[in-house]
């Protein structure tokens, strides 16, 4: 009986732990423009090489570089980076106070 609890357990844990990850990795509202302007481009998660979301368009977009067939206005980049400075920033706290502990 012990090892059907411990199973239902693991099942339960691994099932919550998908529902967690599919709402925090979604884009936050001041990234959505960037987001929609890579999808527009061709890029995404099973594009061909060359035509990666993060690696070839969100990222070199976050960093003030031009990528091909994406068009995003400058407000747009600004506004994003400074969410996700701001989400890193608060997660780097956590992780402060967690190692002081």
């Amino acid at each position: 009986m012990k090892k059907y609890y411990c199973l239902l357990t693991f099942v339960a844990l691994f099932a919550a732990q998908q529902s967690w990850a599919a709402t925090d990795g979604g884009p936050t509202k001041e990234c959505k423009p960037i987001v929609k302007a890579c999808i527009k481009g061709g890029y995404g998660k099973k594009a061909n090489e060359g035509k990666a979301f993060w690696r070839d368009c969100m990222h070199p977009v976050l960093l003030g570089k031009a990528v091909a067939n994406v068009n995003v206005d400058t407000n747009d980049v600004a506004a994003c980076r400074k969410a996700k400075i701001s989400k890193m920033e608060l997660e780097l706290e956590q992780l402060k106070q967690m190692d002081s502990k």
